[in-house]
């Protein structure tokens, strides 16, 4: 960590962002992970505060969301791991909770049908 002490956090961010060739696909996340249960990953921030690595990107390009209380971030590509500012937009958890039943995802499946392996 020593070696990113001086290093301003949006490069640290993006250096663990692999953004395709394409760059309306996905931009995966090779970070670690802000939770093992549901795959999103993690950024820290600075010292101990940690974020999860889509709202950070979401923050990078809204400014104006930085600080909403109550405000999720949602991916309109259902990908945990990705961080492509247009495949997120802010969203209430009721948003959340419809967008979780509309595309199957409240529906306990295993293995590689998990939604989490998609």
């Amino acid at each position: 960590m020593a070696k990113w002490r001086n290093v301003p956090v949006e490069i640290r961010f993006w250096d663990k962002v692999h953004i395709p060739e394409d760059i309306n696909d996905c931009w995966i996340w090779i970070g670690g992970k802000h939770d093992k249960r549901f795959g999103y990953g993690g950024f820290a921030v600075s010292g101990e505060k940690r974020e999860k690595a889509h709202r950070f990107s979401f923050a990078l390009h809204n400014p104006i969301f930085i600080g909403w209380e109550g405000v999720q971030v949602l991916h309109h590509c259902d990908n945990a791991m990705c961080v492509n500012p247009k495949h997120l937009y802010a969203g209430t958890n009721d948003d959340n909770v419809r967008d979780r039943m509309s595309r199957g995802r409240h529906v306990s499946k295993k293995g590689h049908e998990h939604w989490h392996y998609l």
